[in-house]
């Protein structure tokens, strides 16, 4: 039986072939591809030869469609997350928070390639999960650690403070930069939504704060080394 051929059709955005070559089922009547996203790795500490690490990933039909999960023929029923980790790998509570945050991640890759079942959009940046056409989203975050941003002010239950930075776009409103701050002892949960000149003006006010702490920063290292007569 001659080797089944996926035709020139576009790989979602973010994936690549998981084989060399097309694969078929049923003596070749359904021809498909594996595809997965980047795998991202955590190198376990006190583990030198322990490794964690997710991936996302999907069959490919030669239509270019990706399989919807629970339809025939199947591989792998539909897009997936795969997580590879043995039980008795275990992680220090920052290396399970960053699994958490490579498993959401990569859930955000297959929602994407899902299509009808998910968010299907051109934009390789969106992280949006609801089942909106119209709607696009996306976000990352920093810690904010001085002042009460301090971990040490946080009690049982408490997040630690970040601020996140993004993009929110729905189709039939203008687009938007989103500030938004999150967590700290007073559970903050506030979004500052910012015209692009507005966003361009805040940059540059950024910019020159970064200037002035730097010298500030420079300033207190010198007397620092002063009192310790150096």
């Amino acid at each position: 039986m001659a080797t089944p051929q996926i035709p020139e059709v576009p790989l979602p955005a973010g994936a690549v072939p998981a084989a060399d070559l097309a694969k078929s089922w049923e003596d070749g009547a359904f021809e498909y591809r594996c595809i997965e996203g980047e795998q991202k790795t955590i190198q376990l500490s006190g583990y030198p030869d322990a490794e964690v690490f997710v991936f996302p990933g999907a069959v490919q039909m030669a239509d270019g469609s990706i399989q919807p999960r629970g339809e025939q023929p199947h591989l792998q029923s539909g897009p997936t997350v795969s997580v590879q980790v043995r039980w008795d790998e275990y992680m220090t509570a920052a290396e399970a928070r960053q699994l958490a945050r490579y498993i959401e991640d990569a859930a955000d890759i297959v929602d994407r390639w899902a299509g009808p079942d998910g968010h299907s959009c051109s934009f390789d940046w969106c992280r949006c999960r609801w089942r909106s056409e119209s709607g696009h989203w996306w976000i990352e975050y920093v810690a904010a650690t001085l002042r009460l941003g301090d971990p040490y002010h946080l009690q049982q239950g408490q997040t630690p403070l970040k601020v996140g930075v993004g993009v929110s776009y729905d189709e039939e409103e203008q687009p938007a930069v989103v500030i938004h701050i999150d967590g700290g002892p007073a559970d903050e949960d506030v979004d500052a939504h910012l015209k692009l000149t507005e966003a361009v003006a805040l940059r540059d006010l950024l910019n020159r704060s970064i200037e002035n702490a730097a010298e500030a920063l420079q300033h207190m290292t010198r007397q620092m080394m002063k009192a310790a007569g150096r």
